[in-house]
């Protein structure tokens, strides 16, 4: 879409393209919120009404749309624009935000937009690429916010002009927060042959998981994350534990056997910044991972033990609740 080139032509422009709006010809949210930017930038409400903010309250109606979508268009398109400066600055193509196709939703560049508060900018650019190319779904890129969200500390942006809180890496708590953040979006996005299994059946990872107990035991755990695989569909479900060690020092070896009854295979995730882990606090049956750079690299396969499996049906009633509830 070409750019005008005068604020004449800049105001023909955006009156014939509301009229087209208003006899209801079908155009894109990208295309409809660089409208509205520009409607806002060269002042052209001032015409019309006392603020932006009246104007577009009042053409809400006309334009077929609420004016809460037509403020999410806004705040979304004006974020890819920013998005698209930084992209572009490290050689990254984007198109113009008129441009941009309709599998680029602005629920996903809002969601990006909280990412970016957070995540790591190298994990942050990964998603931007793949969320311009819908390389990533929208349900995809939700649970990569919910991996991230803790990080946070619950803080949220409220009120009027209230600057949006962002990670403060000084924190103990939302380090270790952030930390495992990465190890999951590692585990969850990644290749599942860590696990043993290159191409598996199935490969589903689940966060912050909890058993499901028979009453007579409370819960004593909430697993960092699951991972149930199957090889072919004629073979039995694997249910993979995954606890994240932050870099500091713990003693695992009482912390692990009474997790193991559980799962079929357990496991240690530990992030490249983190400090090599003491194999020797670390039951001989536990496997051991380290993410780098994205990736998940064995550093020791598990082994067989009798203190596995003796409640993995608890946990596969923990695994359907959260399946559920999802």
């Amino acid at each position: 879409m070409p750019r005008p080139r005068s604020p004449q032509s800049d105001h023909d422009f955006l009156a014939r393209e509301i009229a087209a709006l208003t006899r209801g010809q079908s155009r894109s949210w990208a295309h409809i919120g660089y409208l509205l930017d520009r409607i806002d930038q060269t002042d052209y409400w001032r015409n019309e009404a006392k603020s932006f903010t009246e104007w577009l309250k009042g053409h809400a109606e006309s334009l077929g749309l609420k004016e809460s979508t037509l403020w999410r268009y806004l705040t979304a398109g004006r974020y890819y624009i920013k998005l698209r400066e930084a992209l572009t600055g490290r050689g990254v193509s984007c198109p113009p935000l008129g441009e941009l196709p309709d599998k680029v939703s602005p629920e996903n560049l809002e969601l990006l937009s909280k990412l970016a508060r957070v995540a790591p900018d190298n994990a942050l650019q990964r998603l931007a690429e793949q969320v311009i190319s819908g390389g990533i779904t929208r349900a995809e890129l939700r649970t990569v916010w919910q991996a991230y969200r803790p990080a946070l500390g619950g803080r949220t942006a409220r009120g009027l002009g209230v600057p949006p809180p962002r990670i403060n890496l000084r924190n103990r708590e939302q380090f270790e927060s952030l930390t495992e953040a990465m190890v999951l979006t590692s585990l969850a996005s990644g290749d599942p042959s860590w696990s043993g299994i290159r191409n598996p059946d199935l490969y589903e990872l689940f966060m912050h998981i909890s058993p499901e107990s028979d009453g007579a035991t409370p819960r004593r755990y909430i697993f960092d994350a699951v991972a149930v695989i199957r090889d072919r569909k004629s073979d039995p479900l694997q249910i993979h534990g995954i606890e994240i060690a932050g870099g500091f020092h713990v003693n695992w070896s009482g912390k692990l056997e009474g997790m193991a009854p559980y799962f079929n295979f357990l496991w240690i995730a530990v992030p490249e910044q983190a400090e090599r882990i003491e194999k020797l606090t670390v039951p001989d049956f536990v496997g051991i991972l380290r993410v780098m750079s994205g990736h998940v690299v064995v550093e020791r396969p598990p082994r067989q033990s009798d203190l596995l499996g003796g409640r993995v049906l608890e946990m596969t009633k923990g695994l359907l609740l959260k399946s559920l509830k999802r």
